[in-house]
């Protein structure tokens, strides 16, 4: 999500309970080394609201897609998001702010 100035911010999202739950956004820019493409500019997002763990992802500059998964209880739900935000740091995302 884009302020004023043009740098990203974290979002809040609202769950049912109307507890504030953070995004986190990852960024990559660089040499996609998996698709053996060029450069590439590409954004990440995670959250979580319960067993729910909401991503969204894409080129930066666009919407992107969205995808929800369920999983089994929210202590899943946080050790998937972990699991998530481990492998994207991994091949070289980096969390902005």
């Amino acid at each position: 999500m884009n302020n004023e100035d043009g740098k990203f911010r974290q979002a809040q999202v609202v769950t049912n309970e109307g507890k504030a739950m953070e995004t986190r956004r990852f960024e990559f820019v660089g040499e996609d080394v998996q698709r053996k493409s060029g450069n590439a500019a590409k954004f990440w997002e995670v959250s979580q609201s319960g067993a729910d763990v909401t991503v969204s992802y894409g080129r930066i500059g666009t919407a992107g897609q969205t995808k929800v998964k369920t999983l089994a209880s929210e202590e899943a739900a946080t050790k998937e998001v972990e699991k998530l935000i481990g492998e994207k740091t991994k091949k070289g995302y980096v969390e902005v702010q």
